[in-house]
């Protein structure tokens, strides 16, 4: 099962791989619902909204007070235990941001959209996880 679960989100994310990050397109929040469209067969992406710019993102996180209460309110409550494609909150030092939305790749290391590299592996610490969500 964890096979084909890597399988699945690894084919779904690598069609993605060089391509740039844009709002609404392929960011943080759209790599999540890439993740859990490959698990589930659910269009996340839905639930999120149209938004094409940086400002029409804060505008959509602000109506829900956070990026975790977004995540909250499209994935439900978080749980610890994450699996490879599950997505997560990294805490982020950012200019606007604080957190960033990810995707369990593996013990250490998580799919991230950066603004300058696109889809990318990050390696992160324990204490770098906000909350996960289990699927």
């Amino acid at each position: 099962m964890e096979r084909d679960r890597a399988t699945q989100v690894m084919a779904t994310l690598s069609l993605w791989e060089g391509q740039p990050f844009k709002w609404g397109e392929l960011d943080c929040c759209q790599l999540i619902a890439l993740s859990v469209g490959a698990l589930t067969g659910t269009n996340l992406a839905e639930q999120f909204g149209e938004y094409s710019t940086e400002r029409e993102a804060l505008r959509m996180v602000a109506f829900h007070r956070s990026l975790r209460g977004l995540l909250e309110h499209a994935l439900g409550y978080p749980n610890e235990a994450v699996a490879i494609g599950d997505p997560m909150l990294l805490h982020y030092q950012g200019e606007r941001w604080d957190t960033i939305g990810a995707v369990y790749c593996r013990p250490g290391c998580a799919f991230v959209v950066d603004r300058e590299h696109g889809l990318m592996r990050q390696r992160f610490a324990a204490c770098d996880v906000a909350a996960g969500w289990s699927f």
